[in-house]
């Protein structure tokens, strides 16, 4: 049973460790508006779901291609790419996933980026008391999201010992 368990475990982290990792970086936009009013910071959140689907879109993904001079499509960046709007925070969060974590950061940094100059271009065309501020809190950082071999090895560990007890 235990040399069982040993095999499934051991071979699960060498396959693991032998995929491709996948980096996830995380860029939080937050939404401030500029005066701490019921009415404007309501009017903020109902527009969290817009700046989603703004920056949701092929056209700016097309543009941070063109930025970054990255080699794929904008279906293909999209693909990688996940926007939320969180209406609690009143925060944008954007998630990209890559193969290479310094490209996550750079990706996730010009899409957060395009939010907060899309609202300083809309704030010009607002009185000052009416603006609403998009500001990027922090630079994203990535962390390895897939393969995890520790936890296969374990999860492999476990599977040898329940196949070896049923044997």
């Amino acid at each position: 049973m235990l040399l069982l368990a040993l095999i499934v475990a051991a071979s699960a982290f060498f396959v693991s460790r032998m995929q491709t990792p996948i980096y996830r970086s995380t860029q939080l936009v937050l939404i401030q508006p500029s005066r701490s009013d019921f009415g404007l910071t309501e009017a903020s959140r109902l527009q969290l779901n817009s700046y989603a689907v703004y920056l949701d879109s092929e056209l700016i993904a097309q543009r941070i291609i063109e930025d970054l001079r990255l080699d794929m499509t904008p279906a293909q960046l999209k693909g990688n790419v996940t926007i939320a709007p969180d209406t609690l925070r009143l925060v944008v969060r954007i998630d990209v996933r890559s193969t290479d974590g310094d490209q996550a950061n750079d990706i996730a940094r010009a899409w957060g980026q395009k939010l907060v100059d899309y609202r300083n271009q809309e704030n010009q065309t607002s009185r000052r008391e009416d603006r609403v501020n998009a500001l990027l809190p922090d630079l994203p950082r990535y962390s390895q999201q897939s393969p995890r071999p520790l936890l296969t090895a374990v999860a492999g560990g476990i599977l040898g010992l329940i196949v070896g007890g049923v044997i």
